[in-house]
């Protein structure tokens, strides 16, 4: 499971499983980029959601023990980015972590 991976490192996290053969299942909130990976890897399974939402994870896990019945690796890249600055993340992250 790759959470965050629609673009960039989390895209390429995903890639790289895909071409291992590894089943992905890829929780995102960018859904034009996460349904267009999904599209085009048969190999990835893409799951709309928030991961701070207990839904998205019921979700995601309910996919993941009726089509393949255990979780081998989870990947967490999700992140949030509001404000790129180095003041913003020197202040805000202590508090959004």
């Amino acid at each position: 499971m790759n959470i965050g991976g629609a673009d960039g490192f989390g895209a390429a996290i995903v890639d790289r499983f895909s071409r291992e053969g590894w089943k992905v299942i890829m929780i995102d909130l960018n859904k034009s980029g996460g349904e267009a990976k999904a599209r085009a890897d048969p190999n990835l399974e893409y799951v709309f959601g928030d991961v701070s939402k207990q839904e998205t994870w019921e979700t995601a896990l309910g996919i993941i023990r009726n089509k393949y019945g255990r979780v081998d690796v989870i990947v967490n890249n999700a992140g949030i980015t509001h404000d790129p600055s180095v003041w913003a993340y020197r202040n805000d992250t202590p508090y959004n972590l």
